[in-house]
Formats: structure tokens, sequence, C-alpha cells
């Protein structure tokens, strides 16, 4: 102790000694007093060092060195740089005393170890970096999978809906074919009646409803379409022809809502051709049945499906009256030569008598249903049928076989 703390007084005190006497005796102070610290008395004692001092002053035998090489091995050790058996030492303790011992290896090992930690955070850290690229990778493909169902199913969805509209657009087309066809049906139906009941011009407005509006549309025309057509279209005929005296001519004729009416001079056999041109005679919105000339020739009168009775002048064809009585259509007409008196019949059945001077004054001279349906004229030549009007002079045998189809 006085070694390491040369200033220490040798006739110090022991602790726990109660009378100078006992404190000053060696023996009291090595039985009874605790040894000082040589840390306390100098800082820079090592401490393995001092836990060998320590032990070796151990009041209690077992506590001390078993023997001198038990002694001997830790100041060995100590001298070394080894860890002592006396004080237990953990196992970083022991890496420092190893460092100190064998510095140049401990730098190798430390070189080492470093390398090794740094590529095992390099490793980790590669790790880390590639588990959370997986992860993104994994969600980013999930999602791919959830955004691909869903545009699968809305793509299904779409086309579930377009084979529906598709569906529904054909069942409406198919309706409307349906219906335009039975429309068609019905309209041909309607036509048959109206041509029986000679309604012609009802008979066009409906064949005209089903000429298809252009190259896409529908058409459902049929024979029974085109048979109708053509009874309705056909060229316009000449249904009468009477002449005068001095070689004027008229001819009548048309197609039910179409009147047609010539007037013409015809020159005499040997005779230049006449200098008048046909004279196209307009006024009628029916068909002329029958024509007749009277007055000797000064009048035109013409008898039409449009109910009335016209007169016009035997030359220039000019319009001088028209004379309504008649119900139905005119169909047939005749002229006394002495003066202006006209007879008509019709399809109501009636015969009338006209002044021509005086176009409000008419009778009639035959009740419905003395004149047989059939009969078109008022009176005829050899083979014609007809009804006779005694005392009637005929001018002009007028009006068609047959004006309507029956």
């Amino acid at each position: 102790m006085n070694r390491l703390d040369p200033n220490r007084p040798t006739d110090q005190p022991a602790a726990g000694a109660s009378t100078p006497d006992e404190r000053k005796a060696p023996d009291h102070q090595v039985l009874n007093a605790e040894p000082d610290r040589p840390r306390a008395l100098a800082a820079a004692t090592p401490r393995d060092l001092e836990t060998v001092c320590l032990k070796c002053l151990e009041k209690d035998p077992k506590k001390r060195y078993a023997s001198a090489e038990c002694l001997a091995a830790d100041l060995t050790a100590y001298l070394d740089g080894r860890p002592i058996s006396a004080r237990h030492v953990g196992p970083a303790e022991r890496a420092v005393k190893a460092v100190r011992r064998r510095p140049a290896l401990a730098s190798l090992v430390g070189l080492f170890v470093l390398a090794v930690a740094a590529g095992a955070f390099g490793v980790l850290y590669q790790f880390q970096k590639t588990k959370k690229a997986l992860g993104e990778a994994s969600t980013n493909a999930h999602n791919f999978r959830s955004a691909s169902e869903e545009a699968g199913v809305a793509l299904v969805k779409e086309s579930q809906a377009r084979a529906s509209e598709k569906t529904a657009r054909a069942a409406e087309k198919a309706a409307t074919l349906k219906q335009a066809r039975n429309l068609y049906t019905a309209h041909m139906n309607l036509i048959q009646r109206a041509w029986e009941r000679s309604d012609i011009l009802y008979v066009r407005e409906l064949l005209a409803k089903h000429i298809p509006e252009d190259a896409a549309a529908p058409d459902f025309r049929g024979f029974e379409w085109y048979y109708y057509w053509r009874l309705t279209h056909a060229a316009a005929p000449v249904w009468t022809v009477a002449g005068d005296g001095d070689g004027w001519v008229a001819a009548g004729g048309g197609k039910y809502d179409e009147a047609e009416l010539t007037l013409w001079a015809r020159p005499a056999a040997g005779a230049a051709p006449s200098a008048h041109e046909p004279v196209a005679v307009v006024g009628h919105t029916g068909t002329v049945n029958a024509v007749a000339f009277a007055k000797g020739g000064a009048r035109l009168v013409s008898a039409s499906a449009d109910r009335s009775l016209r007169v016009w002048d035997g030359k220039t064809g000019r319009a001088v009256g028209a004379f309504r009585g008649h119900t139905e259509d005119v169909w047939a007409l005749t002229a006394r030569e002495q003066d202006g008196t006209v007879l008509t019949g019709g399809a109501d059945r009636a015969v009338f008598q006209w002044d021509l001077d005086e176009p409000q004054e008419y009778r009639e001279v035959a009740v419905a249903g003395q004149i047989p349906l059939e009969s078109r004229h008022l009176a005829g030549g050899e083979g014609r049928r007809g009804a006779e009007v005694p005392g009637e002079e005929v001018r002009a045998v007028a009006g068609p076989p047959r004006v309507y189809p029956h």
C-alpha cells in the first residue's frame, strides 16, 4: 500500500478499533479491518490488479487464492492482458483485452467483421428493397387483376346491353314489318272492294301508299298490286265519238279522274287537210263518257263521270255552260236536231231532259228503276241494248259499254 501511496502514514488507526492501542495493533488491523481499495488510493491502478490484491487480503481463507500458483496464474494473465480468474469478465471486456493483446489481428478481424456486417447490411437492404418491390408488384398485379375483372365485367355487361339492344331493334323491326305487311294485306282487301264499287280514286290512293320511298324500304307489292295498278293506270281510252254534218268531230274519254275531250275538223274526201288543228277542250274533272252535237253543230254537249253536263262552242271548244242534276256519273246523252233539247242518263238510273237555252230547267223523264243497271245508252243501233225514249231523235250514240268494271 505504501508503494501505491508513499504519502500514506503507517500509524493510521485501523477502521473499527475502539481504542488507540487497538487501532494501532497490527493484528487487529489484519483480522478485523477491511483493507483500503487501491484505486481509492491511486485512481490509475488497473482494476484487475486491484482485484488480485483484494483477493489476497480476503479475511475468509476460502475467498483467497488457494495457492501461490493460482496467484501467479492471475498475475501472469494480468501481465499478458488476459482475463483473470478472480473477477468475472464479460464478452465485451474479453474482446477489449484481446484487442489490446493483439492489435494487428484485432484490426484484421475488425475489418473482416465490418466487411461482413456491411455485406450483411447490403444484402438485408437489397432484400428489403426487393421485398418492397415484390410487394408493390403483387399489389399492382392485384390491382391489375381487379381492374381486368372489372373491365371484363363491364365488357360483358356492355356486350349484353348491345345484344339486348340489337334484339330489341330486331324485334321492333320485325313488328314494324309485320304491321306493314298486315296493312298491305288490309289495303289489298280494301282495294278489291273499292274496285267492285267503282271507287277508282280510292284504289289509286291506296296503291300509291305502298310504293317504296327508296331502295332500302321494304317492298310488299305482289301480283295483286301490279294487277290493280295496270287497271287504274292504263293509257286513256276513247269512250265516245260524235260528228256533225259539216265535218267536225269530237272524241271523249279519259281515265277515271282524268278527262280528255278533243274537237277537230275532218276534211272531206279528196279535199285538202283542214287548217284547223285539234283543240283540247278542258273543263271536265272526270272521264268524258258521251258527246253529241246540237243545234246544227253550233253546240257540243259532253257528259262526264264528274256528274255534270257541259256545253261548248261546236267550232272553237269555248265553254258555254255547265248543267248539274245527276247524283252519280253521267253515262250517256242524246240531242235533238231541231232544238237544244238534250237527254242524259247516268249511274243514278235517272234520265233527264235538258234545255240548252235554259240551263236551270230540266226534268226527269224516266224514274229510277225503269232503266236496267246494265244499260249504258239512251238509244243505239242494231244489236245494242238501251232504253228507248219515244219521240226522241237520236243525234249521236254515246257512252262506253262499261265505264267501271263490275
